[in-house]
């Protein structure tokens, strides 16, 4: 019945984050409560569902030219060498620890949501090209640390900060969803690493989780 409730959970939050790019962050702590499980084993079990799970999204995406690729590849760029940082650093702190992080996470997500950054009249979109993929690879490095770290995809605060800085809404969530593969497969080598993955749950999150974001995109 556990099982159950969960693979709703993840199903119901897939639609959101196929429809937006932001959703996954809210899966760990749910399952973590519903399963009664070990918050790294979780994280990092989701984490890795991001990958398969992303990838028809993404090719959705691709296919109506949602997809900016000067946004999404330093973002993406950025990622992929910081998530393992990120997740090789998870090992070294507690699970209370890990949750904290997540809350930390998704709280300053959403108050970036109600009250957007601002920076007077600039944003970066308006800044040369070489500028906005400085911008980029460091915002996805920042990013990748903390996915790698919390299990977070990353799109949860990729997708508000770039649109706040001025980026299109659908650029800024298909660069999110895209983020979430190379970055989480950096990821996952370090958990798989740790002995982090639980692949029988890895199975029936990916199941969930893809039904969801193809409800969502679609």
């Amino acid at each position: 019945m556990l099982i159950i409730t969960a693979c709703f959970t993840i199903f119901i939050l897939g639609i959101f984050t196929g429809l937006t790019g932001v959703g996954g962050v809210l899966m760990i702590p749910a399952v973590v409560e519903i399963l009664r499980a070990d918050p790294h084993i979780v994280s990092s079990t989701i984490y890795a569902a991001f990958i398969p799970s992303g990838i028809l999204p993404v090719w959705l995406y691709a296919r109506r030219g949602m997809f900016d690729v000067k946004a999404a590849f330093p973002l993406c760029l950025g990622g992929v060498v910081s998530s393992y940082i990120g997740a090789a650093f998870k090992a070294s702190i507690s699970g209370t620890a890990l949750m904290l992080a997540l809350a930390v996470i998704v709280f300053l997500a959403g108050v970036n949501i109600l009250f957007p950054l601002r920076f007077g009249q600039f944003r970066i979109t308006e800044a040369s090209e070489q500028k906005q993929w400085l911008f980029l690879v460091i915002l996805g490095s920042i990013v990748g640390v903390l996915g790698g770290l919390t299990g977070a995809g990353g799109a949860v605060l990729t997708v508000p900060v770039m649109i706040s800085c001025g980026f299109p809404i659908m650029v800024s969530v298909s660069a999110g969803v895209l983020f979430a593969i190379p970055s989480g497969i950096s990821g996952s080598i370090a958990n798989i690493a740790n002995g982090y993955i639980d692949w029988l749950m890895f199975i029936w999150v990916t199941a969930c989780l893809l039904g969801g974001n193809v409800l969502g995109v679609v």
